[in-house]
């Protein structure tokens, strides 16, 4: 009963509902059948537009793949000198006749997965922020047919920029790939 009130109180909050493991799921309705909902998702960049030029430091070391189930679900994975800090799913499922309703899920990965869990990790929750904001905003813009909101993308660059801390977190785990610290 907690559990739901306070999934319910963070909804209401409009920050989304995040779940066990950091994930954070919002659901969209598209007025289109989940084949033609599936053909646009899968023809979107892996890294999308923004994402590495947020903070200048991360340009070439930010990387993307997708893979994806036909007409089921696309899934970008988000990577960092090669490990993945990151997965945004768009599951797709069929709403009323032609609409689809996708269902956006993020989940953290633990970069040092299968590694010594003794080395400190870097702060990758900056990171994370940035690429869930954009990649939403991308399939969302791809989704409404309008282009991507810049205005919200140089909101987020202020906000980084302006908060010293998050670059430092940012710029450490760019720099050393894992979070290892360096010496």
């Amino acid at each position: 009963m907690s559990k739901a009130l306070g999934l319910f109180g963070i909804g209401v909050v409009g920050i989304g509902v995040y779940v066990v493991m950091g994930a954070m799921s919002e659901t969209k309705i598209h007025a289109r059948p989940v084949d033609a909902t599936f053909a646009e998702l899968r023809a979107l960049p892996a890294v999308p537009r923004g994402v590495s030029n947020l903070v200048g430091v991360l340009q070439s070391k930010v990387s993307a793949y997708t893979d994806s189930v036909p007409n089921q679900s696309v899934t970008w994975h988000f990577t960092l000198k090669g490990h993945e800090f990151g997965r945004y799913t768009a599951s797709l499922s069929p709403e009323e006749a032609n609409e689809s309703r996708v269902e956006f899920r993020f989940e953290n990965v633990d970069p040092l997965a299968g590694q010594d869990q003794a080395v400190p990790a870097a702060d990758f929750s900056v990171l994370r922020s940035v690429v869930r904001k954009v990649t939403y905003e991308q399939i969302s813009a791809a989704l409404d047919g309008r282009p991507m909101d810049r205005e919200k993308i140089k909101r987020m660059q202020s906000a980084i920029v302006a908060d010293p801390d998050a670059v430092l977190g940012v710029a450490q785990a760019s720099l050393n790939g894992t979070g290892q610290a360096s010496d």
